[in-house]
């Protein structure tokens, strides 16, 4: 994920998500946004398409693995 100059390199497995700070060579997709687009992306589920659209995020490499990586994120939705 680039936000600006700060990139951050994440690894999804089946089990985890780790986080780092710094740029991989290898990455399957990159996000290229503003924080603030982000959380709409990820947190509001804004469509990456709309996003797109709108030149707020550019997107490059795997679909399917930013929409899983997406998907990873969720708010809670209070106390039961």
């Amino acid at each position: 994920c680039r936000f600006g100059r700060d990139v951050f390199t994440a690894r999804l497995s089946e089990h985890d998500l780790q986080l780092e700070q710094g740029e991989h060579n290898a990455a399957d997709v990159v996000f290229d946004t503003d924080t603030t687009s982000f959380v709409r992306l990820v947190y509001g589920k804004k469509p990456m398409d709309d996003l797109e659209s709108e030149k707020l995020l550019t997107l490059a490499g795997n679909r399917a693995i930013a929409q899983a990586f997406v998907d990873c994120f969720e708010l809670p939705t209070g106390k039961e």
